[in-house]
């Protein structure tokens, strides 16, 4: 684990600050790394997340507070199968999002408002927007931490809308349609919480003043300006800090793993993470015949979708595996495009095939393969076990996708993501505790 500390730092007293996040271990992890580097700092971390992940967060000495919905079990209702399936389809993808989050929305905000409530400080991750509200009714300061580019821009298209070549006003539309998107559907529930809990008036009709681009805080992206430069049209207290990379040891899988992967040729690895899949046996098909028409060996980690596969000669079949330790030995990737998975294949300098399901993973996916470390996207909607064979065929064959990922391996791994980070967020927090910053505090309410 790095030391962040200098003396200058070292001289003030620890703070209490929260880490508000939800959804799938992509997305908790990134901010792990950032609680274990506040800790470096002296800092008490405790961090509000799902039951899921409680062992990860102990295991790096930082307290933990439950939010008690189980995102994978959000994912697997037939709202959140039909929102997978809905990703071709905006109006349907919203109607969609909106059956699948607003039963739990509220339990999510009452849970993460008593996991703050002897905070010092809050940081909030992409789906806990909530915090911001919460930071407003204690009086203490808030950092935004996505994993992907949130705010609006004429460079380049909102993660949820297709990237296409149509220029600045067409990038800018699609930002402000998806600032109403993340807003409406929700609004009654938001400002009824914030009546009911924390004593708040409504955000206006129009829009959450943190959903308009952070003006407040400091909004901290955790990804590298080597996939994705910083836009010129974004202010100053938005900073693209490098990748988060966990700094915890990592154990060797099991024996089974590494006997497969040292007995010939380095294999390729297939998995989709969190991704519920929503035709599993479909999908568990094309894998199994574009490994045939390629003669590949792989390691399939079937993750949250459930795969019906098995185990062969040359198929390892295993639920997950530590991408540290696997991505270094295989030939190419073939994942869904997470912000996590990206950053660790180029880390590893590795290529990828990569098959997005929904919001950025599209986004990362063309990023690749503009960068040429990657084939061209395969939507999962149009995945085919032919254009899978093709395209893994194209980037263990050809050696330019892998030197070119290792070239980008050495500047990510040169980037400190996690160290620029922690000492943006402690030089803001203190510097609102004085009064020195922009804006002490969101709120000036007190705490009850």
């Amino acid at each position: 684990m790095p030391d962040f500390a200098t003396p200058e730092r070292s001289k003030g007293s620890p703070l209490r600050i929260a880490i508000l996040v939800v959804g799938t271990f992509g997305d908790v992890r990134p901010l792990l790394a950032l609680g274990s580097g506040l800790r470096g700092l002296g800092h008490e971390v405790t961090v509000a997340t799902h039951e899921l992940y409680e062992e990860e967060v102990r295991s790096r000495r930082m307290d933990f507070r439950c939010i008690t919905v189980n995102p994978r079990a959000v994912m697997e209702t037939s709202d959140g199968l039909d929102w997978l399936r809905s990703q071709s389809n905006p109006v349907k993808t919203v109607k969609a999002m909106a059956a699948m989050l607003r039963p739990v929305l509220r339990q999510i905000f009452d849970d993460s408002w008593h996991a703050c409530q002897d905070a010092d400080a809050l940081i909030c991750s992409a789906l806990c927007v909530h915090g911001w509200d919460i930071a407003e009714r204690l009086g203490v300061p808030c950092v935004f931490t996505p994993l992907f580019p949130l705010r609006r821009t004429q460079s380049f298209a909102a993660v949820h809308a297709p990237q296409l070549p149509l220029g600045p006003v067409y990038n800018l539309l699609t930002h402000l349609a998806g600032q109403q998107i993340s807003w409406q559907p929700f609004r009654d529930i938001t400002n009824l919480w914030r009546a009911e809990e924390l004593g708040l008036p409504p955000e206006p009709v129009w829009g959450a003043r943190r959903l308009m681009g952070w003006p407040d805080v400091p909004v901290l992206s955790g990804f590298s300006e080597a996939v994705l430069p910083k836009p010129p049209d974004w202010p100053a207290n938005h900073h693209i800090t490098g990748y988060w990379f966990d700094f915890s040891p990592v154990a060797a899988p099991a024996a089974a793993v590494v006997d497969f992967v040292d007995d010939g040729a380095p294999p390729v690895y297939v998995g989709f993470g969190s991704m519920a899949d929503p035709e599993p046996e479909k999908l568990a098909e094309v894998i199994r015949e574009a490994l045939r028409r390629t003669g590949r060996r792989a390691v399939v980690a079937t993750g949250w979708a459930r795969l019906p596969l098995e185990t062969s000669d040359k198929m390892l079949v295993v639920e997950s595996v530590p991408h540290e330790w696997l991505f270094p030995r295989v030939a190419a990737a073939v994942h869904h495009g997470g912000s996590g998975t990206i950053g660790a294949t180029l880390k590893a300098g590795v290529p990828s095939v990569v098959v997005p399901y929904f919001f950025d993973q599209p986004l990362w996916a063309r990023r690749l393969a503009q960068l040429g470390v990657a084939a061209r996207p395969l939507p999962r909607s149009k995945l085919t076990a032919e254009r899978l064979a093709a395209a893994l065929s194209d980037v263990v064959n050809d050696p330019a996708p892998r030197g070119r990922a290792r070239a980008i391996s050495h500047r990510v791994r040169c980037e400190d993501g996690v160290g620029s980070a922690v000492r943006l967020i402690d030089d803001h927090i203190r510097a609102s505790r004085s009064g020195e910053g922009r804006s002490s505090t969101i709120g000036s309410k007190s705490r009850s």
